[in-house]
């Protein structure tokens, strides 16, 4: 499934650091930065109102660990709960996410 296009608003920036439930900051960057086969926790989802609600059916929101199955300059590939899904690189650029150890 395809996810992404033109007009997102509300784009994440670059990298930052979040403070983890233990207190601790945890670096964390765009979807769009990290390689295949990298598994990430999603910790922030920015974009509009319809990527979000998007994303959300299809059991993508903060706390869901996820593997990048593909990336490419034409987006990424990531799967979760059995389920691929292909994101524009518009979309993986606003999925804010932190590396998970495997």
């Amino acid at each position: 499934m395809f996810m992404g296009g033109r007009g997102l608003g509300g784009a994440l920036p670059e990298a930052v650091d979040v403070e983890a439930a233990d207190g601790a900051e945890t670096p964390c960057a765009p979807l769009d930065r990290h390689k295949a086969g990298a598994a990430v926790r999603i910790v922030e989802i920015g974009g509009d109102r319809a990527l979000k609600r998007r994303l959300r059916n299809l059991g993508l929101r903060p706390g869901k660990t996820i593997e990048i199955c593909q990336e490419s300059p034409a987006g990424v590939v990531v799967a979760a709960d059995g389920l691929k899904l292909a994101l524009a690189p518009d979309a993986a650029r606003v999925v804010l996410v932190e590396k998970r150890s495997r």
